[in-house]
């Protein structure tokens, strides 16, 4: 880890968190160096700190200029910090020019005496295969809404809905406006035959389909 710069501080509960950007070996085909963000925590009032720990570990990434929530209810802590392929104290576009979009990416850091205990905001839509599967008679759907990123509203009207092969809706199970992260709900298939069925997401322009087959 190479000279830190940019301190954001804050307080989750009672315990003081502290991050910051600093940078690593890795750097980029023009010999600039690339910045992680990572954290320290002191329970005691500032009288000895953890270990600091990098809370992006990313590669071929640019991570600089945190900003955290002054004072964070409860044992979470709120950041925001700007990200850019092409390393630099500006955000460029791919093509070099000065004239980009800044991106910022939020985080949520989850209990901060915890180690590694980083819950980060989705950034792209994903429907996963639900589990168990096969089924019966009830199994967990597990799907991930992003965050507006600056052209996406911060809310999407979501939809989850069950059909069997003929097309034909059997189940509603989120009908909802829901915003950023990761979500999990239970479907009860105990009013279903056995045999395949498909499940589908649609938010916002997304939509993806999957199957899951019940056996009894």
């Amino acid at each position: 880890m190479y000279p830190v710069g940019y301190p954001a501080i804050g307080l989750a509960g009672s315990t003081i968190v502290i991050a910051f950007q600093a940078f690593k070996a890795e750097t980029s085909q023009a010999g600039f160096n690339y910045a992680d963000i990572f954290l320290v925590q002191s329970t005691n009032g500032g009288s000895t700190w953890t270990a600091p720990q990098n809370l992006t570990q990313s590669t071929a990434l640019d991570e600089r200029y945190a900003s955290m929530s002054k004072w964070n209810p409860g044992r979470s802590a709120n950041m925001v910090f700007q990200e850019d392929p092409q390393p630099g104290s500006s955000a460029f576009g791919n093509d070099g020019s000065p004239l980009a979009r800044s991106r910022q990416r939020f985080m949520r850091i989850g209990d901060p005496t915890a180690v590694g205990s980083v819950v980060e905001t989705p950034r792209e839509f994903r429907l996963y295969q639900n589990y168990p599967n096969p089924f019966n008679p009830s199994t967990t759907f597990k799907f991930q809404i992003p965050d507006g990123s600056g052209h996406r509203p911060n809310t999407n009207h979501v939809t989850l809905k069950v059909f069997d092969m003929l097309g034909r809706e059997v189940a509603t199970v989120v009908n909802e406006e829901m915003g950023p992260g990761n979500y999990e709900k239970v479907f009860d298939g105990t009013n279903l035959a056995s045999g395949v069925y498909l499940y589908r997401l649609n938010a916002g322009d997304f939509s993806q389909t999957k199957k899951l087959l019940l056996i009894r």
